[in-house]
């Protein structure tokens, strides 16, 4: 309950930046280039207090992904960018065993959008 409102209120102005990565970023994206190393979440220095949940599950995740893993605004779910299916299907299997929904989709282009809905 009220997880968002917890989430930001356990922020405090130290957690703030000054929006420089945020630029980074777009600039990059603009540019059509992809930069992963510049995806942050602030909510991620707060949730592991917040949802002690995350950390074992994390610590369960294992393989090449685990230490790809990000938080999905305010959590508490997570999203990773996998390099192959394979990847994905090692991620899947490895919390499968813990109730965990899994779910591999694509990522879509702005091109790819036009028409969409008609």
């Amino acid at each position: 309950p009220n997880k968002t409102s917890k989430m930001y209120s356990m922020l405090t102005p130290v957690h703030y930046s000054d929006g420089g990565v945020t630029m980074r970023l777009i600039q990059a994206l603009v540019g059509g280039a992809f930069a992963p190393d510049l995806m942050y979440n602030v909510f991620e220095a707060v949730a592991w207090q917040a949802f002690p949940d995350l950390s074992w599950l994390y610590q369960r995740s294992g393989g090449p992904s685990s230490d790809r893993l990000h938080l999905c605004g305010a959590g508490p779910a997570w999203f990773t960018l996998p390099s192959s299916e394979d990847e994905f299907h090692r991620l899947s299997d490895a919390l499968q065993p813990y109730g965990v929904g899994v779910y591999l989709v694509n990522t879509v282009t702005p091109g790819s959008l036009q028409g969409a809905g008609r």
